[in-house]
């Protein structure tokens, strides 16, 4: 059953919708779970300014929707999830358990998230709220892990029957080959994608010394670019690399150099944008 990304400003209503898809689900006989950042012990009024803390906590909400994800189910991962490389991991582990998944974004003002925040028992500290607000990446229906996305607007009900339908027709995509398990990677196709992958993070650090964040860097055997969001550092790069390495040999590519290039380009831009 499919996957619901929630996704707002905070104390934007968020786990009101929520609530009330979940309600909607189980009206119809569907079985629903909801997993919440106090799941995992993370309290994102205390912690959201740091990223230390931030980062293992998204990691254990995304294990725990995964451990819930079946073909029975629906889950609701209701949490920020304001940033779209972390959209894209979830929406990676829908698709390779051959389950469809959504956003839905409480599109709710900062005006007005900010006077909900404030009647609070516990609120967000003025500079956390603020700070996520500056960090907040909206959703794009043009990009494939944020579609379908349901937009729902200050003061409107939340399209519940319109969400479930979208998710559960026939028409709801299956797995496609970036997520999809494959046979095991041959020898000689986990050697070009070491090469090819060392390749492109050498042409990346060399290119950080003359570059500036929001230059999209050229590198070998692609045409897609690099976004440079910060200077990355060798090691930072290599973990990356491992990460990417360890995924394609339980997800082997398809195709020539060239789509391995573009591939780990597409990887490494999504890992930088969730840092």
């Amino acid at each position: 059953m499919p996957l619901v990304m929630m996704c707002g400003f905070p104390s934007s209503g968020k786990t009101t919708v929520a609530n009330s898809i979940a309600a909607a689900a189980q009206a119809a006989g569907m079985k629903v779970e909801i997993v919440r950042d106090t799941d995992v012990g993370y309290d994102p009024r205390d912690h959201s300014s740091s990223s230390a803390q931030e980062k293992p906590a998204r990691a254990h909400i995304k294990a725990c929707a995964e451990r819930q994800l079946s073909s029975t189910t629906i889950v609701i991962v209701d949490s920020l999830n304001y940033i779209k490389g972390y959209r894209y991991e979830l929406y990676c582990a829908a698709r390779s358990l051959k389950t469809p998944s959504c956003v839905v974004h409480v599109a709710t003002s900062d005006t007005t998230s900010a006077q909900w925040n404030a009647k609070r028992e516990k609120p967000y500290a003025d500079d956390i709220f603020k700070a996520l607000l500056m960090r907040f990446e909206f959703p794009d229906d043009r990009q494939r892990w944020d579609k379908p996305c349901f937009t729902i607007a200050e003061g409107e009900e939340p399209p519940c029957d319109a969400i479930l339908q979208a998710l559960t027709s026939p028409d709801a995509k299956g797995p496609n080959n970036s997520t999809k398990s494959q046979p095991l990677l041959a020898p000689t196709q986990l050697h070009d994608v070491e090469r090819v992958s060392q390749t492109i993070i050498t042409a990346l650090v060399q290119a950080q010394s003359t570059a500036v964040p929001g230059d999209r860097i050229a590198v070998p055997e692609t045409d897609e670019r690099v976004k440079l969001v910060k200077k990355t550092t060798m090691s930072e790069l290599r973990r990356i690399r491992r990460q990417f390495t360890t995924y394609t040999k339980s997800h082997p590519i398809e195709g020539s150099v060239n789509r391995i290039a573009t591939l780990f380009v597409e990887f490494l831009n999504n890992a930088l944008a969730a840092q």
